[in-house]
């Protein structure tokens, strides 16, 4: 009779275990921003990204083997709901385009009127070849960017050291290094 009875009890006590799985499931806290029941879906962002206002763009390097170059940017900050969000770099051939955008309130919101500036720095990397010349946009703000070479810089110290005077240190009775 037990034997008879154990596979009843077995399938009572799963049926009971699929039960109580699927009211669990049921019964949960519901997601209100995706609950098909109610017809909400998920909900749209509270902030939305948009171009930066750029005010000034300039091309440094640094370093002599390999050059480097950088990308500095002054971007503003319309009002105080405005906040920076991210460059992008994008370089095809000798066109450098670098997107700055900051985030927004999708809605209206109270925001004061304090214009920000943002001071950004861009690594562009050193894979230049010397005496070309790039176009460099950020946000549709021109710059160039002239790869420059050893040489470049040898010319430069060049033509600094003709314009110094040197002196000469000679020993004198007495005197000590």
């Amino acid at each position: 009779m037990k034997l008879k009875m154990f596979p009843l009890v077995i399938f009572l006590v799963l049926i009971a275990l699929l039960a109580c799985e699927s009211t669990s499931a049921l019964s949960g806290s519901p997601n209100p921003e995706n609950d098909p029941v109610s017809g909400n879906t998920l909900k749209e962002p509270a902030v939305v990204a948009v171009p930066a206002p750029i005010e000034d763009v300039a091309v440094v390097s640094a370093g002599l083997f390999p050059r480097r170059y950088f990308v500095h940017f002054k971007s503003g900050l319309p009002d105080s709901c405005h906040k920076f969000d991210k460059s992008d770099v994008d370089r095809n051939g000798g066109v450098i385009n670098i997107a700055v955008t900051n985030l927004k309130p999708r809605g209206p919101a109270e925001c004061t009127d304090t214009r920000r500036m943002v001071n950004r720095v861009v690594a562009l990397g050193s894979d230049f070849r010397a005496g070309d010349t790039y176009r460099v946009r950020v946000n549709a703000v021109p710059e160039t960017l002239v790869a420059r070479g050893i040489w470049a810089y040898k010319q430069i110290s060049e033509k600094a050291n003709k314009g110094l005077r040197t002196r000469s240190c000679r020993s004198q009775p007495g005197a000590h290094f």
